[in-house]
C-alpha cells in the first residue's frame, strides 16, 4: 500500500493500490481501497502474510483451509505497466497492461522490462511426454547406455520412451566436473538434474497416468492410486522446482556456472581395446550390472534394531519418551528412542503407567508415531481384538495425541488427562 513508485500521496496514508488477500470467502487483511470488500482504510496489512504460508502446507491441508482469492483495485493513475507473479517460483512474472475508463492503453510500450527470457516447450516430443528439456536425451544416444526401462512389453509405450529421454538427460547432466566452488557446488551440479528428472518423471506421469482426484474407497476398502499418487507428483512438481531454484542461487552466491560437464562416450569399445578414458555399457556399466545380479544379498547392518529398553526404569509416574528419526538407518529411517540403544529398540512399558510419546525434534517432521495391535496398523478406542467389552463402550487402550501441551481428543481413559 505505501510502494508505489513516484510521488503519489498514497505513499504516505498506505492507500496506494495493492491486492487483497481472501482465504474461505473472507478478507484476512487490514489495508483496503474497495469499499465493497471492507471499510477504506490505509495499513500495512493486507492479507499476504495472513495466506502465504498456507501454500507451503500439504496439499490436502491447503485445500481444506481455501479457496483463496487475490483482489486488486488499481484506482489511480498510473503510465506504467503492474506484474503478476509467484511469491514461492520464481521465473512466472507476467505483464499487467493498465487500461483508462475508455478503455485507452496508459503505457503502449513494455515498460518496466521483464529481465530475462521465460523458459518454454519447444519440441513436439516435450509436449507429447509433459515434460522439459528432454528431445535431445532421445535414446540411442552416445552419452547414454541402450536403454533404462528393460521390459519389452513397455517398448512401444509413449511413457517407456519418455522415461528413457528422461533418465539419459539426468544421467549426462550428472557426468560434471568437480570444478570451482568445492563440494558445496557439486552437491548443486548432480542433484539439479536429479530433480530435474523426478520433476520431469512427475509431470510426464501426470499428463499420462489417467489419475483422478476421487478417494472414495472400493470394496475392500482401499483407496484409488490417484488418491495416492497425485499428492506426491504435486509435491515432487512444487517442492523439488523450488529446490532447484535455491540450489541455482546457491551456485550463483558461490559465483561458478551452473554447469561443468564433462562429456563421456558410451559407444562399447573394441574387442581387444578397452578404453577407460571413454566408459561404456561393457567397461563402466559391467560393474554396475554384476551388483544388480545379487539384489536379494544381505549385508551386516551398522544399525541394531529390537534391542530390549524399558524407559524410566528408575522412576515411578509418568514417563516422557523422546522420539527422533535415524534417517541412514534404512531408505525411509528408522524411530531412535533417548536412552535406548539401536534402532527401533523393543520397549518394555508397564500397564496401567502413563508415557508421553515427545516428538518435538524436528526429525520427527512427516512421522507421526502410531500405536497400534498388528503392525502398520491402528489403535483406536473400539479396535480391540477379542471379545473386550470396552470395544462396545469405545473404552479400549489407545493412543491420545497431544499438540502444544494440551490433549487435543475426547476419549480419554486416563483421569489425569
Amino acid at each position: 500500500p505505501g510502494s508505489i513508485p513516484g510521488d503519489d500521496e498514497c505513499a504516505d496514508t498506505l492507500t496506494c493500490p495493492a491486492p487483497m488477500y481472501f482465504q474461505n470467502g473472507e478478507y484476512v487483511g487490514v489495508y483496503s481501497n474497495n469499499a465493497n470488500i471492507s471499510l477504506i482504510k490505509g495499513d500495512e496489512d493486507f492479507g499476504l502474510d495472513a495466506v502465504e504460508d498456507f501454500f507451503k502446507y500439504p496439499l490436502g491441508n491447503w485445500e481444506d483451509l481455501g479457496p483463496f482469492k487475490v483482489a486488486l483495485n488499481f484506482d489511480i493513475s498510473y503510465d506504467q505497466d503492474i506484474f503478476y507473479y509467484c511469491h514461492i517460483h520464481e521465473g512466472m512474472t507476467g505483464r499487467i497492461k493498465l487500461l483508462d475508463a475508455d478503455g485507452i492503453m496508459l503505457n503502449k510500450k513494455d515498460t518496466p522490462e521483464i529481465p530475462y527470457e521465460y523458459d518454454v516447450v519447444d519440441t513436439e516430443f516435450d509436449k507429447t511426454c509433459g515434460t522439459f528439456n528432454t528431445t535431445a536425451w532421445q535414446l540411442p544416444n552416445d552419452q547414454c547406455v541402450k536403454n533404462f526401462v528393460c521390459d519389452s512389453e513397455q517398448s512401444s509405450s509413449i511413457f517407456k520412451t519418455c522415461v528413457d529421454a528422461m533418465d539419459c538427460h539426468m544421467m549426462a547432466s550428472m557426468t560434471t566436473n568437480a570444478g570451482e566452488g568445492g563440494i558445496q557446488a557439486l552437491f548443486c551440479r548432480q542433484m539439479i538434474p536429479h530433480h530435474q528428472n523426478a520433476v520431469n518423471m512427475a509431470k510426464s506421469l501426470l499428463k499420462h497416468g489417467k489419475l483422478e482426484w476421487s478417494c472414495e474407497r472400493d470394496d475392500r476398502g482401499e483407496k484409488p492410486v490417484g488418491c495416492r499418487l497425485l499428492p506426491i507428483l504435486y509435491d515432487i512438481i512444487n517442492g523439488q522446482n523450488r529446490q532447484i531454484q535455491k540450489m541455482q542461487k546457491v551456485l550463483k552466491q558461490l559465483e561458478v556456472e551452473e554447469f561443468s560437464d564433462c562429456k563421456v562416450s558410451y559407444d562399447a569399445p573394441s574387442e581387444n581395446s578397452p578404453s577407460e578414458d571413454s566408459p561404456s555399457e561393457d567397461g563402466r556399466f559391467r560393474r554396475i550390472t554384476e551388483k544388480l545380479e545379487a539384489p536379494n544379498r544381505h549385508l551386516a547392518s551398522v544399525y541394531e534394531k529390537g534391542i530390549a529398553c524399558t524407559p524410566c526404569a528408575d522412576t515411578t509416574g509418568d514417563c516422557e519418551i523422546k522420539v527422533k528419526v535415524n534417517f541412514f538407518a534404512s531408505e525411509t529411517g528408522y524411530f531412535e528412542i533417548h536412552g535406548c540403544e539401536g534402532v527401533s529398540p523393543t520397549l518394555h512399558l508397564t500397564v496401567g503407567r502413563t508415557y508421553y510419546f515427545d516428538q518435538s525434534d524436528i526429525n520427527n517432521w512427516y512421522h507421526l508415531l502410531g500405536i497400534s495391535y498388528e503392525h502398520d496398523g491402528s489403535m483406536e478406542p473400539g479396535s480391540i481384538p477379542g471379545d473386550d467389552e470396552c470395544a462396545d463402550t469405545l473404552a479400549c487402550p489407545a493412543p491420545m495425541y497431544f499438540q502444544n501441551g494440551e490433549y487435543v481428543g475426547v476419549y480419554s481413559n486416563n483421569g489425569n488427562i
